[in-house]
């Protein structure tokens, strides 16, 4: 027991000392510190020492439990707690990425708070047979100010547009009792059960009740629907480029992955719609999906990744490097030519499905930077995509709309492949001008890699040294060494398959009785290459499939459908279209060509052009059938094919191939940015577009060269 008396109590407590917590920190233990044994001499009785020993009171409590709080939350300790968290100091590039997470979260919620409170509007279509000269009631409602505008969208054998006289007969649209429009049937689609699709927006007067009828001088069957909206959607065209302006500074300034950019925007055209009592359904959104081309990206990326196992991407490198004779001009002009000759008779996105990992190993077998070689191969498989019906698949959409007017595959390629040669060499001399110091080829990157496979050890060979011979024979003996087929039998197998898709993916355009598109025909290469292949491990092929590109993909064709939904493409057309008609006579088709290739040109650098080439057809036709603007259709087509497809060199996200070249370089290391690919991509479409407007301006304003 402890010795009160004679100072033993000071004593103990001076070796007992400084008490401390769990953590090894001193605590407000009652016995903390050190006391002067003189300031117990005068304590003798129980009396006087009791009050040292007896249990504080519950105010007492509460207050030093007020006063321990108070310390841990000094401005110290909480600055203490702060960069524990990770949350202190708060840096420049720290409070901007905090900055980018509210906005970018605060966005979502809006767009996540429009899309789910607003009910899905599911389209109902109507079917109407109108007999001659009966007028039927379409449609009858109240107009109470909040949805006031009446968009009706009519189907059937019309014309494109009103033509007026005895020869045409009229189906006349009446809003309350008033002629607002009319629909000239076509007896010639109404034989071969041709459907033009017209769309237009009335308004009602607030308060009111309205009715929309409709009579014909004909017997004639349509389709019709018609919607109530808000007045707020006279400007959804405003509310599109919005959205293309958002997702562009996301994916420009790289504040995001582009996947997460295309889906950020996707919700937010959706949100956009829903806003406007549009929302679409699930279904909707699914069928705006291009699965053509995410099946076809997803079975040529599963085929090619099972021919990575092979080897035969290091063996194509290095016959690549025996062409070329190690020299880096020879070989970019290789691969460019290649490139661009395979895309003219093989679609582009799967040219550079095959072409990137061969090219990737190549750059670090020699040394190169990855990512510019890359980029010039992708600039020339869109210039030679365009060369054919099934090079880019704008072209493929064009062909297919203008069959039926005598536009097929040979017509199309013979106007374009005279250009697209010509346009290759003005192509190449810019390469060569930005890629002019050879140097700049060079990567430290591919560097350290080469060297850590030990392919290039001697002192003789060195940077400078790929054009000498002897570099050359040395470096081509330790290639030879190490770059060989190390699986025949699955080479053999995959070699097979890829043959027997390429070649029905040529044969598809042309073979009426091949009833199964270009994602069918992949996807069952696909499956017979694994069935082959027999891989127990199928977890470690599809690791190598691309599905941050196929979710891009998936996210842009949502977008680009809702921005159609909202009446972009038509606003775009519609401009090209207007300006034509102020045209003078005799200038008018030189007017009409310049306005379709440069503003193709442009907007398909920063619109996907498969939407764009679909919104533009009708309105080619429309421009064709004017016999007041006497304009012939193939020029107008080869100008939009020019445009569509060379435009899509202007940006990263202008055509599928630029992307998916993107995405599997960035698997491997090597991936490139939006301002990398602007920086060469642009400049290149400008240049190319004016070659191409010299072609189109000689061959059908000089010479007339007009015939399909």
């Amino acid at each position: 027991m402890t010795n009160f008396k004679n100072g033993g109590f000071s004593r103990s407590m001076s070796s007992v000392g400084f008490s401390k917590d769990r953590s090894g920190h001193p605590g407000p233990d009652i016995f903390s510190g050190s006391f002067d044994s003189g300031l117990l001499e005068g304590v003798r009785d129980k009396q006087d020492r009791a009050p040292l020993l007896k249990s504080r009171s519950r105010s007492e409590s509460r207050r030093i439990s007020f006063s321990s709080i108070s310390a841990n939350l000094r401005p110290s300790r909480l600055i203490e707690t702060m960069t524990a968290l990770h949350l202190w100091p708060i840096g420049r590039k720290r409070a901007f990425s905090l900055l980018k997470i509210f906005l970018l979260f605060a966005v979502t919620i809006m767009a996540c708070v429009m899309t789910l409170t607003e009910r899905e509007q599911e389209k109902v279509i109507y079917f109407t047979i109108l007999n001659c000269n009966s007028t039927e009631i379409l449609h009858e409602g109240y107009c109470d100010g909040t949805e006031s505008l009446l968009r009706s969208t009519f189907r059937g054998s019309f014309y494109q547009e009103t033509r007026v006289g005895e020869n045409f007969t009229q189906a006349l649209i009446y809003l309350d009792n008033e002629n607002v429009m009319n629909l000239t049937i076509d007896p010639d689609a109404l034989k071969t059960r041709e459907i033009i699709t017209l769309r237009q927006d009335f308004s009602c007067d607030e308060g009111s009740n309205y009715s929309i009828a409709a009579k014909s001088e004909a017997k004639i069957p349509f389709e019709w629907e018609i919607s109530t909206l808000p007045p707020a959607t006279k400007n959804e065209v405003v509310f599109a480029f919005l959205i293309l302006i958002f997702v562009y500074v996301l994916i420009i300034f790289e504040i995001v992955h582009r996947t997460l950019a295309s889906m950020l925007g996707a919700l937010a055209a959706s949100a956009a719609l829903s806003f406007l009592h549009q929302r679409p359904s699930m279904t909707i959104i699914i069928s705006w999906i291009d699965m053509e081309t995410l099946t076809l990206l997803f079975g040529m990326m599963v085929i090619v990744s099972i021919l990575s196992e092979t080897g035969f991407f290091d063996y194509s490198a290095l016959q690549a490097y025996k062409l070329a004779r190690g020299k880096v001009w020879p070989l970019v002009t290789l691969l460019c030519v290649f490139s661009a000759v395979v895309s003219a008779f093989l679609d582009n996105v799967t040219t550079m499905l095959l072409m990137t990992p061969v090219t990737i190993r190549l750059c670090e077998v020699l040394k190169l930077d990855p990512k510019r070689i890359l980029i010039a191969e992708v600039l020339f498989s869109n210039i030679g995509g365009t060369a054919t019906a099934i090079g880019d698949p704008p072209n493929v959409i064009i062909v297919g709309a203008l069959s039926r007017r005598g536009l097929g595959f040979s017509t199309f390629t013979i106007h374009l492949i005279p250009g697209i040669v010509a346009i290759c060499f003005i192509g190449y001399g810019v390469l060569r001008l930005f890629y002019r110091d050879t140097k700049s080829l060079q990567s430290t990157k591919a560097t350290e890699h080469h060297n850590d496979q030990g392919l290039e050890t001697e002192d003789n060979i060195n940077r400078q040294g790929i054009n000498d011979e002897l570099s050359f024979n040395s470096t081509l003996a330790k290639l030879e060494q190490e770059y060989r087929i190390t699986n025949v039998p699955l080479l053999v197998k995959s070699g097979s398959v890829l043959l027997v898709v390429i070649v029905f993916l040529f044969t598809y355009s042309f073979q009426d009785t091949l009833h199964a598109d270009l994602g069918w025909i992949a996807v069952l290469g696909a499956i017979w290459l694994l069935v082959l292949a027999d891989f127990h491990d199928l977890e470690a092929i599809l690791r190598k499939v691309e599905w941050a590109t196929l979710l891009f993909f998936a996210g842009l064709f949502i977008l680009m459908e809702a921005l159609a939904e909202l009446g972009l493409m038509k606003a775009i057309g519609d401009v090209i279209a207007d300006l034509i008609k102020q045209a003078d006579e005799s200038n008018r088709l030189l007017v009409a060509l310049l306005l379709i290739l440069w503003v193709s040109a442009i907007a398909s650098s920063f619109v996907d052009n498969i939407p764009y080439t679909a919104a533009m057809v009708p309105i080619l036709q429309q421009l064709a059938d004017k016999p007041e603007l006497d304009l012939e259709l193939l020029p107008m087509v080869i100008a939009l094919a020019m445009g569509a497809c060379l435009g899509g060199n202007g940006t990263l996200i202008g055509a599928s191939c630029n992307v998916v070249c993107a995405g599997i370089a960035e698997q491997h290391g090597y991936g490139f940015s939006f301002k990398e690919f602007f920086r060469i991509g642009f400049p290149m479409m400008l240049a190319t577009t004016i070659g191409a407007t010299a072609y189109i301006l000689i061959c059908h304003c000089v010479f007339e060269w007009n015939s399909i």
